[in-house]
C-alpha cells in the first residue's frame, strides 16, 4: 500500500473517531445542560419531604413552575427518604459541574476535526517530502514519556562491536514484540536449542552481519536462558532468517518454529560477556 493510501486510510479512520467523540459528548453536553430541570426535582421533593416514606418507589407532587399540573418523581427505593433528597441534588451538582469540561473537550475535538479535514484535502497535491512530513505526524505513534520509559525498558537492547543492534526479550510479550514487529526481513533470529530462554535478533540494517556480532547475539542467547549457570560450556544456539521464524497457533506466547535454521555451537564465555557489558554499559549483566 502507497504511502499516500495509508495516510487517506488512518487520517479517514481518525476523522471517523472524532466525529464519533464529538457527537458523544455533544449529547453528553445537552444531558448535563438540563441540570436545572433535576435541581428543581431536588426542591419538590424537599418541599414534600413529609409525604416520604421507607422503600417508596415514586411520589407525586405538584409543580408549583406549572400550577395546577401534578408530576411523578421517580425514586430509588433502597434508599431512605433523606438519601432520596440528597440524591437528587448530588445529581443535579455532577450534571451542572460538567458543563464547563465538556464544552472544552468539544472546542478541541472541532478543532482537530478541522484540521484533520483539512489535511485529508491536502492529499492529492502533497509532494512525496510533504507526505513524509505527513506520514511522522499521522502514522508513528505517540506515547507519553510514562509510556515511552515502559516501552524502552520492555526488552534489552545491546550494541556489537562492528555496530549493529542486537535486541534481547525479557519475557513472552518482549519476545513476539522483538520477533515479529520489530525484526525485518534479513534480520538474524536466534535462541538457546536446549531449552526456554530470551529471543535474540540481530538487526541488520544497511550492514552484513560478521561473525563477532553473530557470537555475541549466541551468547545473549545463552545468558539470558538456562544456560547461564553453565559459563565455560559449549552449547548449542539456533539461528535463522526473520522470515523462517513463524508463530505457532494455540501454543504457548513466545513459541515459534523454524522454517530453516542452522545450529551454532557456543562456549558460553564469561570474557565475552564482559566485554558486552563493558561496551553497553549494561547493569543487566550481573555476574
Amino acid at each position: 500500500m502507497s504511502k499516500k493510501k495509508k495516510l487517506h486510510r488512518s487520517l479517514g479512520r481518525r476523522l471517523g473517531r472524532l466525529e464519533k467523540g464529538l457527537a458523544e459528548k455533544e449529547k453528553a453536553l445537552e444531558l448535563c445542560q438540563k441540570y436545572p430541570e433535576l435541581h428543581h426535582q431536588a426542591d419538590l421533593l424537599k418541599a414534600n419531604f413529609s409525604k416520604l416514606r421507607p422503600k417508596q418507589a415514586s411520589i407525586q407532587c405538584e409543580d408549583w413552575q406549572r400550577e395546577g399540573i401534578m408530576c411523578t418523581l421517580v425514586l430509588d427505593p433502597e434508599l431512605s427518604p433523606k438519601e432520596q433528597l440528597e440524591d437528587f441534588y448530588k445529581r443535579a451538582a455532577k450534571l451542572k459541574r460538567g458543563i464547563e469540561p465538556l464544552k472544552k473537550i468539544i472546542i478541541a475535538l472541532k478543532k482537530e476535526k478541522q484540521r484533520v479535514s483539512a489535511v485529508l484535502a491536502t492529499l492529492e497535491t502533497a509532494s512525496t517530502e510533504e507526505l513524509d512530513a505527513l506520514e511522522h505526524k499521522f502514522l508513528q505513534k505517540k506515547v507519553s514519556k510514562k509510556e515511552g520509559a515502559t516501552k524502552r525498558e520492555a526488552f534489552y537492547t545491546f550494541t556489537s562491536a562492528s555496530g549493529l543492534t542486537i535486541l534481547v526479550g525479557k519475557d513472552a510479550k518482549s519476545n513476539i514484540h522483538i520477533t515479529f514487529q520489530l525484526a525485518k526481513k534479513g534480520d538474524f533470529w536466534l535462541h538457546n536449542r536446549s531449552g526456554s530462554g530470551s529471543h535474540v535478533v540481530i538487526r541488520k540494517g544497511h550492514k552484513e552481519i560478521d561473525p563477532e556480532a553473530l557470537a555475541d547475539a549466541a551468547s545473549l542467547a545463552l545468558y539470558f536462558s538456562k544456560a547461564r549457570s553453565e559459563l565455560e560450556k559449549e552449547h548449542e544456539v539456533v539461528v535463522a532468517e526473520k522470515q523462517n521464524v513463524r508463530r505457532m497457533k494455540g501454543a504457548r506466547p513466545g513459541t515459534v518454529s523454524l522454517v530453516k535454521y542452522k545450529t551454532l555451537r557456543v562456549v558460553l564465555s564469561k570474557e565475552r560477556i564482559e566485554a558486552i557489558k563493558k561496551r553497553n554499559y549494561s547493569s543487566s549483566l550481573n555476574l
